[in-house]
């Protein structure tokens, strides 16, 4: 039976303790600056204090971190989590109406026996594929298993971005804790996705070429320009001239074209980066790049672009061949592209970019850490991929005042790890501090044996 103390009156729910003060570890405060046993002092789920020198208040909680090494939270710039992509548009086939013939109009395809593209239900752009009013940020409802191994990766925070169509719609930063989503979101609407996608695993192909896709978003951009001219010329002369058409598409673009939202871009390739930087350029948009991993091809095109470039670390394997001689069958290429992978973060750090780190493209999270070791063997310096997982991220997301560096006034995001330093694969993150509150991450242990069945 319940002892009466411990029965708590209805609606009675006192809040966890709020003030923290972790103290002895190896602080990292920013890339290149470490403090030997300071102090972080959390309160109210923001860093109140960071230094060798700092007491911890009379109504902290203690926590010993001697023997570990303390970074700012990592944020991940570009996240595909599931749930969060733009609904599928119906079927190309399928008649807007139930009368059975359909004039083409402004939607046709343009190639003879073609279906019409009828664009998305309800009001929108004439192509189904751009759709930049999405927001990923109203479908975000990750499960715990979801965002667990990011945790156990140091992640903190994370673009949520949307993984379908040419201009794909709106991301969102979010907190990558288990709290509810009203909660956990930093910012609504952060970047513009856009994408020379020219398929698409539905039945909407339209624009299929490469040059169709590039026209569609320019097309989008100019249409967003005159749509805001025009709404507000309407808006001065209501009673003297025709009311202009409502478009969710062309007005969720405007501050994309306005210089108000940047443009994250995924190119594909080497060669279409530098077509996205002189699209963006054409179009006076602020942007910047999803590396493709094939940068090492053409450095030149790289430079050239001057963009910032999330670089996901997803490299491809050695082929696996029963016998020796299977190797003769293997082209130069693809062999080209194994032994490169690791260097590409290095070379674009060597033409002078800015690079931020993802695990976009990695079915398995925990290849990130090897992979990341391999990038450091192959050149990139340490410094550079702390700043690649901390205040690069930060500054690309326009949180620098928030995340990204272990000073007053921030957000106590952390990342713990057992040991020396991230950079070793062998060390472990022990546990992340999102918002000021702790998130231990579970030990890897092995697997129960199975339990044997009982033979009657």
């Amino acid at each position: 039976s319940a002892i009466a103390g411990d029965l708590l009156p209805p609606g009675f729910r006192p809040l966890p303790l709020g003030v923290h003060a972790l103290v002895g570890g190896r602080i990292v405060t920013r890339p290149g600056e470490v403090l030997e046993g300071g102090t972080v002092v959390i309160r109210n789920g923001l860093i109140s204090a960071v230094g060798k020198k700092v007491t911890p208040p009379a109504d902290a909680r203690i926590w010993d971190m001697k023997g570990t090494t303390i970074y700012a939270g990592f944020i991940d710039p570009c996240l595909l989590i599931a749930g969060t992509n733009a609904p599928t548009a119906i079927s190309a086939a399928e008649p807007a109406s139930g009368g059975g013939l359909t004039s083409p109009g402004l939607k046709f395809f343009g190639t003879p026996g073609a279906q019409p593209d009828m664009g998305n239900p309800g009001p929108g752009h004439a192509v189904a594929r751009i759709t930049p009013e999405f927001r990923a940020v109203q479908n975000y409802s990750p499960k715990p298993q979801t965002l667990a191994p990011l945790r156990a990766l140091g992640f903190t925070a994370g673009v949520i971005a949307p993984a379908r169509g040419i201009i794909r719609g709106t991301s969102a930063l979010v907190a990558l804790s288990d709290d509810s989503p009203n909660t956990a979101v930093i910012k609504p609407d952060l970047f513009q996705h856009i994408s020379f996608e020219t398929h698409s695993g539905d039945e909407r192909p339209y624009p299929s070429s490469l040059m169709g896709v590039i026209a569609s978003i320019r097309q989008a951009f100019f249409d967003a320009q005159h749509y805001t001219l025009d709404q507000a010329d309407y808006q001065k002369h209501p009673q003297s001239r025709t009311r202009p058409e409502f478009n969710p598409a062309l007005a969720a673009l405007a501050p994309a074209a306005d210089r108000k939202m940047r443009v994250v871009f995924e190119p594909g390739s080497a060669l279409m980066s530098d077509r996205a930087a002189h699209l963006a350029r054409e179009l006076g948009l602020d942007f910047c790049l999803v590396a493709s991993g094939q940068e090492w091809r053409r450095p030149d095109l790289a430079k050239a672009t001057g963009a910032t470039f999330i670089v996901p670390l997803d490299f491809p394997d050695l082929p696996d061949l029963p016998d020796e001689s299977d190797w003769d069958q293997v082209q130069l290429d693809p062999l080209r592209a194994w032994d490169w992978a690791p260097e590409n973060a290095a070379l674009l750090r060597r033409q002078g970019l800015e690079v931020a780190l993802t695990t976009q493209g990695l079915a398995d999270k925990k290849k990130f850490r090897q992979n990341l070791r391999l990038a450091l063997d192959r050149g990139l310096a340490e410094a550079d991929a702390l700043a690649a997982l901390t205040t690069i991220p930060a500054r690309l997301c326009g949180v620098e005042n928030l995340l990204g560096t272990i000073e007053p006034g921030k957000l106590a995001n952390l990342a713990v790890v057992e040991g020396g330093s991230y950079f070793d694969p062998e060390t472990k993150v022990r546990e992340v501090w999102i918002d000021g509150r702790i998130c231990r991450v579970p030990a890897d242990g092995p697997k129960p044996a199975p339990k044997a069945v009982a033979q009657k």
